[in-house]
């Protein structure tokens, strides 16, 4: 059983709207959406942004309102957009038009790394290498596993 979905950031469909986003979806024959639940820092070039055409986002973020219970000692940052109300992946997940899949980088986190150098990957040398958070580390894991449970028990998401 296949479906056809595209990849897409909270920050370009805030700026497009959800409405206006499925829409172009459905017309390009999509069946699905996989939103980025929670990201890096980057530069991203956006021809058809309405409020701007390159975007630099929140490093480090999640796009979802985290459930701290959820979390160790490591817990997630959310982005600035759901302070202000925006929740990208809940108005993805609340309209029955597409399904809704949410992809996650879980350990590239420099933000987090940074916080939290004891939970990174050292190299050989005894270096820490702070964007990457390490999968040996028991409190990284709490955080990456954290993080899958609460998007996928917080909103009707159909994978991940």
């Amino acid at each position: 059983m296949g479906y056809r979905s595209i990849y897409a950031y909270a920050w370009d469909l805030l700026d497009a709207g959800v409405s206006v986003a499925i829409d172009r979806f459905l017309a390009l024959g999509l069946d699905t959406v996989t939103v980025a639940g929670s990201y890096h820092a980057g530069k991203f070039l956006r021809p058809h942004g309405r409020s701007g055409k390159v975007y630099f986002p929140e490093d480090g973020t999640v796009y979802f309102k985290p459930e701290p219970k959820r979390y160790g000692a490591i817990k997630p940052i959310t982005h600035s957009m759901i302070a202000s109300g925006d929740d990208m992946v809940g108005a993805l997940a609340a309209q029955d038009r597409m399904a809704t899949n949410v992809w996650l980088v879980l350990l590239h986190n420099t933000r987090l790394g940074a916080a939290y150098p004891q939970a990174t990957v050292a190299n050989a040398f005894g270096d820490r290498y702070v964007y990457s958070l390490c999968p040996s580390s028991p409190d990284a894991r709490a955080y990456a596993v954290g993080v899958a449970v609460d998007v996928t028990e917080s909103y009707p998401v159909a994978g991940v």
